[in-house]
């Protein structure tokens, strides 16, 4: 008998908690930081994104590394949650330009949205090659490695850069 109690008890809390308690802290600990590359802890200080945006731990890994660009020398994707409204995203930044995107975070790509509160899990891959809906949209033409996202139980997409943007590409489950 007590333990039924116990089991309507923290059903209750569960069903009476709200969601937003439920999301899981996003933040890093001590240890993120110094696991990054030197490279881009440097570049992180002096540029907007370290100003608007935090490193977010809300997935593991928490950064990436790939050749996204196309140019050789790899390029690191970061989870990031925007400091002012709290959504989730990636920072790329790609080698040797430094130049930065956002892909959630605050900044809208495909059915990902702008918040990617959603995501699982993730990890670089080559291109699909092949549709991965019968008769859905063609491919894009990804210029090298792309991060493959996915919300789990639901649906996955790929991430990719096109030589001007990343573009999403929704996958089949």
């Amino acid at each position: 008998m007590p333990s039924r109690i116990i089991i309507v008890v923290v059903v209750i809390v569960a069903l009476t908690t709200p969601p937003s308690a439920q999301v899981p802290d996003t933040k890093c600990g001590e240890w993120a930081l110094p696991s990054l590359p030197g490279w881009f802890t440097t570049w992180l200080r002096v540029n907007r994104y370290g100003q608007t945006h935090e490193i977010a731990c809300y997935a593991n890994p928490f950064y990436l590394r790939g050749n996204f660009d196309g140019t050789g020398p790899l390029d690191l994707a970061v989870l990031v949650v925007e400091k002012a409204t709290k959504k989730r995203g990636v920072l790329v930044v790609h080698r040797p330009t430094m130049n930065a995107y956002l892909v959630g975070a605050g900044t809208a790509v495909g059915n990902g949205g702008d918040d990617f509160t959603w995501l699982g899990y993730w990890r670089v891959e080559a291109p699909p090659r092949s549709p991965s809906i019968a008769g859905g949209p063609s491919i894009p033409r990804f210029v090298s490695e792309v991060l493959y996202v996915v919300k789990p139980e639901s649906a996955s997409a790929w991430i990719g850069w096109n030589g001007r943007q990343y573009l999403w590409y929704q996958g089949a489950n």
